[in-house]
């Protein structure tokens, strides 16, 4: 095969898009499209003994961009049965976007068909070519940028809302590397306007429970949950509002005292609970202008009274969960708390007796943040880097947030006197404990989600200072110093050879709220 035209091809551009050689290129590589590889699951039209001349990777490529139908998805039967069944079996379970129900009341479009494939793809277990997986991103950023057209008519659907939350979960399949973030923040608030449009949000106040009002309700849960995510990774507003308490309506709480509902989905309940609360301290702590203290003093306490609730409200069925799902709960819990100090760090309280007992419950809470976070670390082990929390990205937020309370205390307390012992080893485990998940994620070799928090979890470590790093032996595992990026040099050309992306990471402000205003906070 070596000799043949499109396998030199193929194999150069492989080799440009990569890293280093990944430990599943008998499953990605370039070859296994033609039957070179024993797993393969292509038909294979063409046989390898035939006559008939082999397409290039660029007739290929014009073929299915010149097609008849370019709004039809051309991936191997074979290859996108088993892509679907990686999809229904180890995803949709904890992020029920799509059910049996949806997929014979509203049919799969292509573009739905196409990021089911590409989340898929990008799955431990999954047996796709590296072709199938370019193909697939390609085909949905041409469809996504179909309906930004200023010819294309708005229709808002039921499978485009379904494709685009799915799609948001994997930034990597929307974006061209990763210094393109803004088409998550826009192709988010299409979703979220296309589920206010299609008014996905009354099906939670609907008396009757049929079929398409549990699908219903479930798909806006789903929205809220992934907006409200997005919006705090990224830093900007929330598209949806939804009070805590409808996320939570009655008709739910009643079929899980009557056992209608499975642990998943009550699992999938409490996140979305957790989405809520979290929006809630966005709006009031962040994105909105300040009001009277007074005022601000009672949001600060709501903010903490649903923390309470939410808190319990996850304790209560933690025995119903694995492993995975009880530790990512009890995540997303920590990083709340966290936000909330550092929301009511940067308000402007003034003087007053409820000022200063507010600021003793703060003081208490701010301890309560740091052993959270030592706690959110030491939960880090090999078994999480293949959780469905961890593939689809969802966790990795809370890690890099509680990576950066761990140095900004390690810091503080290595420049002192008065240090605390214990409390300092516990620190420098969290740290090794976080460089260590940061390697595994690496050594996934994949672009996307994990590649990112990788790299943004180094970049957090190389703030810690000489005097308070635990000694390495290895010199070639110590974290680099930062350095200031060539942002000249940084193009899709090169972007997989850059080193400098600690740098540019708190260069491009990145997580805007926490990096700035994260010095001497604890």
């Amino acid at each position: 095969m070596d000799n043949q035209p499109w396998a030199a091809n193929a194999q150069q551009l492989y080799r440009t898009t990569v890293l280093e050689a990944s430990s599943r290129t008998t499953f990605w590589g370039p070859t296994s499209n033609f039957g070179g590889n024993p797993s393969d699951l292509h038909s294979g039209e063409k046989q390898p003994g035939s006559n008939a001349p082999r397409p290039t990777l660029n007739q290929s490529s014009v073929q299915r961009r010149n097609g008849l139908d370019r709004n039809v998805l051309d991936l191997d039967p074979n290859v996108k049965s088993h892509l679907f069944d990686i999809y229904l079996k180890h995803i949709q379970p904890f992020f029920p976007v799509i059910s049996s129900y949806s997929i014979q009341a509203y049919p799969p479009t292509p573009l739905l068909e196409a990021v089911i494939c590409a989340v898929a793809a990008k799955h431990r277990l999954a047996i796709a070519s590296w072709r199938d997986l370019e193909y697939t991103r390609r085909f949905i950023q041409e469809q996504i940028s179909q309906m930004f057209s200023l010819r294309a008519k708005y229709e808002p659907k039921i499978q485009t809302v379904q494709a685009l939350v799915i799609a948001c979960a994997r930034f990597e399949i929307l974006n061209k590397d990763y210094t393109d973030f803004l088409n998550v923040a826009i192709t988010m608030a299409l979703m979220c306007k296309m589920a206010q449009d299609l008014k996905l949000d009354e099906s939670l106040r609907a008396n009757e429970d049929t079929d398409d009002t549990k699908f219903r309700r479930q798909l806006w849960k789903s929205c809220m949950f992934m907006d409200v995510l997005k919006a705090a990774t990224y830093g900007h507003a929330p598209n949806l509002h939804q009070d805590y308490w409808i996320g939570l309506d009655r008709s739910l709480l009643r079929r899980r005292e009557t056992g209608a509902l499975s642990p998943s989905d009550i699992a999938f309940d409490d996140f979305v609970a957790l989405a809520c609360h979290l929006e809630r301290i966005i709006r009031s702590l962040y994105i909105t202008q300040r009001s009277e203290t007074s005022k601000l003093l009672g949001q600060i306490t709501s903010i903490f009274h649903l923390l309470d609730r939410c808190q319990k409200l996850v304790s209560s069925h933690l025995h119903l969960y694995d492993h995975d799902t009880s530790r990512a709960l009890q995540m997303y819990v920590h990083n709340n708390r966290l936000l909330i100090v550092l929301g009511v760090k940067l308000s402007e309280l003034g003087e007053g007796p409820a000022v200063s007992e507010l600021k003793g419950i703060m003081e208490q809470q701010r301890e309560l943040v740091v052993h959270e976070a030592i706690q959110t670390l030491s939960w880090l082990d090999g078994e999480l880097t293949h959780s469905p929390f961890t593939e689809m990205g969802f966790i990795l937020y809370f890690v890099s947030r509680a990576l950066l309370v761990v140095v900004s205390q390690l810091n503080t307390l290595g420049t002192t006197s008065a240090q605390s012992s214990p409390l300092v080893s516990k620190l420098l485990e969290a740290t090794e404990s976080g460089r260590s998940f940061s390697d595994k994620l690496l050594e996934l070799n994949r672009w996307g989600v994990e590649w990112y928090q990788a790299h943004t979890i180094r970049g957090i470590l190389g703030r810690i200072n000489v005097e308070s790093r635990a000694p390495v032996e290895d010199e070639s595992q110590q974290v680099p110093q930062e350095v200031e990026p060539n942002f000249d040099e940084l193009s899709m050309d090169n972007m997989w050879a850059t080193e400098d992306w600690e740098a540019l990471v708190e260069s491009c402000g990145f997580d805007a709220w926490i990096f700035p205003n994260f010095e001497s906070t604890l």
